[in-house]
């Protein structure tokens, strides 16, 4: 995870050094391993104004099997916490604390409620939801949404026409721009 977030801050970079590019309108948008990398990519670099996750994750508190975050082989997603998990520990943060980091900035999170990569996904909208209150202390709720739809580990259509939607609002040019 730390390798693919440097690579997508590398990309940032590129980005911002193109005259093409509006550097203050730069979004993130991902499913499953992409919604988490879009997540904290938007949690640790404030250049991304707006980030929509789709069906990342069941908070760590109630994942029955915590160590699919740190597995022992094939794709580990934080190694790291791997002796912790071992442990029966949960590290000192959870996801609602990592989205907490993206606020008075854009989120837009969609979780499937039958969601069969993470059994838990219900967890992953409360998480949402109670992170939802920093947008409030910002008085910035319009730039928060959370979606609970009914279905599996998917972005279906209509839900995806709602993010980009909302993503297009979230950073688009008015009059006053030009």
């Amino acid at each position: 995870m730390g390798k693919m977030l440097h690579d997508a801050q590398r990309a940032i970079d590129v980005l911002e050094a193109s005259a093409d590019v509006d550097a203050e309108r730069i979004g993130a948008i991902g499913h499953s391993l992409g919604a988490e990398e879009a997540v904290l990519l938007a949690a640790f670099d404030q250049r991304v104004r707006a980030c929509v996750a789709s069906c990342g994750y069941a908070t760590l508190a109630a994942e029955s099997n915590r160590l699919c975050w740190a597995r022992d082989e094939w794709f580990s997603y934080m190694p790291k916490l791997r002796p912790l998990l071992l442990r029966g520990k949960l590290p000192g943060w959870d996801w609602d604390d990592v989205i907490r980091l993206i606020a008075p900035r854009a989120f837009f999170q969609y979780t499937a409620d039958n969601d069969q990569i993470f059994p838990e996904s219900r967890s992953a909208h409360q998480a949402a939801l109670a992170a939802g209150d920093a947008w409030s202390l910002y008085n910035a709720s319009e730039r928060f949404t959370a979606r609970l739809g009914a279905g599996r580990h998917d972005f279906p259509d209509e839900q995806r026409r709602e993010a980009y939607r909302w993503l297009d609002r979230q950073l688009r040019r008015t009059p006053a721009d030009d």
